[in-house]
């Protein structure tokens, strides 16, 4: 650590060397003074938490955690530290997690994130699921991307569909997708503003939203069907903005109908099937 003068990025995820303390070295405080991005598992010893929230307030903008069967004591303390912090990855994959330790944890993040990341794996291991509605809080967000294998996790979207975030550019939505009618409520107001869109799992009624809410559009990734193809005209004209598009389907794609349909617009879109 005495020879490294500047680290900028430290991914941890050791839980098992539990006693060494490796920020408290000789050189550490030095060497960690600019670390501007962490990946780390919740349950690091605590001490760990502890000396970055000493060292590194103002210095890290990113975080990346991986809740992984606790959360140590010290975790809290780094996260109330951060007066920086501007993107923001949660994974949620890992059992015995208390709910109520990590909506404890959630309440002290503060409201500068423009960028927050959820990941939700395979199956929901946890016995309740983290209420969405804590996004509220982050009202300067600017990119928001969900990944999630169940819907179980979109607990609370209910309550976040009239949530309005005024300086939202991008939603990405990965595997399983909310209700409908919630994401298309969530669009009334906030796709106004959007500039990318992501979307696999959807149906037409969605798709006409799109068309409806968001005309400023520069990328967008969908699903059409086969039989659906006037819908991609009326995008089309709705967004011209557009510079990409992708689209996704169950069937094999008409490629050549969708690539006229396309320059009959503009020949400028990036298309990809």
């Amino acid at each position: 650590m005495c020879q490294i003068s500047s680290l900028r990025e430290l991914k941890y995820t050791l839980t098992n060397l539990t006693s060494i303390t490796f920020t408290s070295y000789p050189g550490a405080r030095d060497c960690l003074k600019n670390l501007s991005t962490l990946s780390c598992y919740s349950n690091i010893y605590p001490e760990f938490f502890y000396h970055l929230s000493k060292i590194c307030q103002t210095t890290i903008h990113t975080l990346r955690i991986i809740f992984n069967e606790s959360i140590s004591n010290g975790l809290a303390d780094l996260i109330s530290s951060l007066q920086n912090l501007r993107h923001l990855k949660v994974c949620l994959h890992k059992y015995g997690v208390d709910l109520t330790d990590i909506n404890t944890l959630i309440s002290k993040f503060p409201n500068s994130l423009i960028t927050l990341r959820i990941y939700g794996g395979i199956k929901c291991y946890f016995k309740a699921v983290i209420p969405l509605s804590f996004i509220a809080r982050f009202t300067n967000l600017q990119e928001l991307v969900f990944i999630f294998y169940s819907n179980e996790y979109y607990e609370g979207f209910n309550k976040l569909q009239y949530v309005v975030f005024p300086q939202l550019r991008s939603l990405n939505i990965y595997m399983k997708c909310p209700e409908n009618e919630l994401l298309k409520k969530f669009l009334e107001n906030n796709g106004k503003n959007l500039k990318e869109f992501y979307v696999k799992s959807n149906d037409n009624s969605l798709n006409l939203a799109i068309v409806k809410f968001c005309p400023n559009l520069r990328n967008l990734s969908i699903r059409i069907e086969d039989n659906e193809l006037e819908i991609l005209e009326t995008i089309l004209i709705s967004c011209q903005y557009l510079e990409s598009i992708r689209i996704f389907g169950y069937k094999y794609y008409n490629k050549k109908g969708i690539t006229e349909i396309i320059m009959k617009y503009s020949s400028k879109i990036k298309l990809f099937l």
